[in-house]
């Protein structure tokens, strides 16, 4: 079992198989979205932010 799920997201190089890569942007943006959210609720929209806050309280805030 382990070993079919391997070859399904591996070349036998150890690749990441292409197919499976569009899911990082979604990934990307889920995580975004979870620390925007985060930042709600710590406070963190009403406030100065750190400058490598400011583009997820654009995109997000």
């Amino acid at each position: 079992m382990l070993k079919s799920i391997q070859n399904a997201v591996f070349t036998e190089s150890g690749m990441i198989r292409v197919r499976w890569w569009w899911l990082a942007l979604p990934a990307a943006y889920a995580a975004l979205n979870v620390v925007a959210a985060w930042m709600i609720l710590l406070g963190a929209g009403g406030r100065p932010d750190p400058f490598w806050h400011a583009p997820l309280y654009l995109m997000f805030g």
